[in-house]
C-alpha cells in the first residue's frame, strides 16, 4: 500500500538540499516542520538537525517565554515523529536523539516553577516513548 507520505519524500539528496535551504523564514520553517514530521526526508538526518537549528534561529530575538514555547514546540513535532509507526524506525531513532538539544536548551529557558514542571514532564515523555515506541 502506497501512502501518501511517500508521495511526497525528496529522491536524491540534492531535493533534500533545495527543502533545507529553503526555510529561512518562519512561513518555510513549517514546510521544513512538516518534512520532519512526516519523515520526507527518511534517509537523511541532517534534515532533523537543520529544522531544530532553522526553528532555534528564527526565535533568537525573541523574549524568553518565546524562545521557551519555540523550543516546547521542537520537542512536540520530534515526539509526534517518534509516537508514529509509520515512519521507518531509523527515523524516528535519528529524531529521538536529536531530542537532547532542544530539552537541554527548555532546562535551561525554566525560570519558573511551571515551565520546570513542564519540562520535567516532557523529559518523562522521552523515556516513555523510548521505552515503548522505539524498543
Amino acid at each position: 500500500m502506497v501512502t501518501n507520505r511517500a508521495r511526497h519524500r525528496p529522491t536524491n539528496i540534492m531535493q533534500t538540499s533545495r527543502l533545507i535551504s529553503s526555510a529561512n523564514n518562519p512561513i518555510e520553517c513549517c514546510s521544513l516542520t512538516n518534512a520532519v514530521r512526516h519523515g520526507r526526508c527518511g534517509s537523511d538526518p541532517r534534515m532533523v538537525a537543520e529544522f531544530i537549528r532553522k526553528y532555534t534561529v528564527n526565535s533568537a530575538n525573541a523574549s524568553r517565554e518565546e524562545q521557551w514555547n519555540a523550543q516546547a514546540d521542537i520537542v512536540r513535532v520530534l515526539f509526534e515523529t517518534i509516537a508514529d509507526p509509520l515512519l521507518a524506525t531509523c527515523w524516528r531513532k535519528w529524531c529521538m536523539q536529536c531530542c537532547c538539544m532542544p530539552l537541554h536548551t527548555l532546562r535551561c529557558l525554566s525560570l519558573t516553577p511551571s515551565e520546570s514542571e513542564n519540562t520535567s514532564k516532557l523529559e518523562a515523555e522521552l523515556r516513555a516513548l523510548n521505552e515503548y515506541y522505539i524498543s
